[in-house]
């Protein structure tokens, strides 16, 4: 009798079946989770764009070191151009492109998610300034980093919240 029990309380929730609405929900939670994570990592990096630029021009769009020759909002020299090219296996940005604010963008965050796919900002600081990168230069990068990030992740996340009403 035991054992009939048992194996009767087994078979009545596959009896029930399952609740679409409760599917329906695991599925956005589900939704949710996926694209929270990736706002997550598109807070990082737009946290981490910013930095770059505030550091090398203040963001000045028309800022030029002569004795580098780079130029933009990133100072990008025309090596950094030439490798972007290469990236995407065609001439798609031109020297003058460095000037442009969402060109000067457009260029680092190809160049970082090729070749620094995890986002590292030590790592980024290496590609973007040389091997030689001073620790001050990283202490400015991670300055404004601090200084917005929460700032980039409220605004990512709160736009994947509301749109799922949560």
């Amino acid at each position: 009798m035991k054992h009939l029990i048992l194996i009767m309380l087994m078979l009545v929730p596959c009896s029930i079946g399952y609740s679409p609405i409760l599917y329906e929900g695991i599925t956005i939670h589900k939704q949710v989770d996926r694209e929270l994570t990736q706002a997550m990592y598109n807070a990082h990096l737009h946290a981490m764009t910013h930095s770059f630029v505030m550091t090398e021009s203040l963001g000045k769009h028309d800022s030029y070191l002569a004795c580098e020759n780079s130029g933009g909002v990133l100072h990008i020299r025309p090596v950094m151009i030439k490798e972007v090219n290469h990236i995407q296996d065609s001439i798609v940005f031109a020297l003058n492109d460095r000037f442009d604010s969402t060109l000067s963008v457009n260029i680092f965050r190809i160049v970082m998610l090729s070749k620094n796919k995890e986002l590292s900002i030590r790592k980024a600081c290496i590609i973007w300034n040389g091997m030689g990168t001073k620790p001050s230069y990283y202490k400015k990068i991670m300055y404004y980093y601090r200084k917005n990030i929460d700032y980039f992740t409220r605004k990512e996340v709160n736009s994947i919240l509301d749109k799922y009403s949560v």
